[in-house]
């Protein structure tokens, strides 16, 4: 609840007529006994302001002009994101004290940085260089016609079972319905493998 000027004023002489908050109170209540009784902070409050700047008016808490956060955030930022580039948003929002939806916009907009997700390569070891070279030297060898024997082949697992995501699958009912999918131990699948060449293609054959 909000007090007027002249309830304040009246507050703060009694606590310092009467140095008890509790006692404040009381008389707070037999002068406005319409009005809800203050309680403990909304009085310390009142007090420290008027202590504080010499009024018992409300002083609204004074922001940080949101531009100037901005760049204080993006300063920080920059060196922050070049010695760890895999801080996640909320981390760094933490860090520098603003919120991640802020933060974002500073990634996207002032230091045009993009997510980008890791890739996963085949580790290649020293002998594989040798080899590669190798192979190549002896391919380039062959006659012209030698792709025309060149089989290219693959193969994939097919799942019979039905696919259950804990996450993402949900069911709207008014109330739970507990209901669940039986589901084996080992999923059921199927292995096929396909292949190609210059000349014709393999069906696709059920292993």
């Amino acid at each position: 609840m909000k007090y007027n000027l002249v309830q304040r004023v009246f507050l703060v002489k009694k606590v310092y007529e009467l140095k008890e908050i509790s006692f404040v109170q009381r008389a707070f209540r037999r002068e406005y006994p319409k009005d809800g009784t203050p309680n403990y902070s909304v009085i310390k409050n009142i007090l420290s302001n008027f202590e504080k700047y010499g009024s018992v008016a409300h002083v609204p808490p004074k922001h940080k002009n949101l531009g100037q956060k901005r760049e204080m955030a993006k300063k920080k930022l920059e060196n922050m994101v070049s010695d760890f580039p895999e801080l996640s948003i909320r981390k760094a929002a933490s860090a520098v004290g603003v919120s991640p939806t802020l933060l974002y916009h500073i990634f996207t907009d002032d230091l045009h940085l993009k997510p980008y997700k890791f890739h996963l390569w085949h580790k290649l070891e020293d002998k594989d260089y040798e080899k590669r070279l190798n192979f190549a030297h002896w391919f380039l060898k062959q006659p012209e016609s030698t792709h025309e024997y060149i089989i290219c082949s693959d193969e994939a697992y097919f799942y019979l079972t039905l696919p259950l995501n804990n996450q993402n699958n949900r069911q709207w009912f008014k109330s739970n319905p507990y209901i669940g999918i039986e589901k084996p131990l080992y999923d059921q699948k199927n292995l096929v493998w396909c292949a190609i060449s210059a000349n014709q293609s393999f069906w696709p054959i059920l292993l």
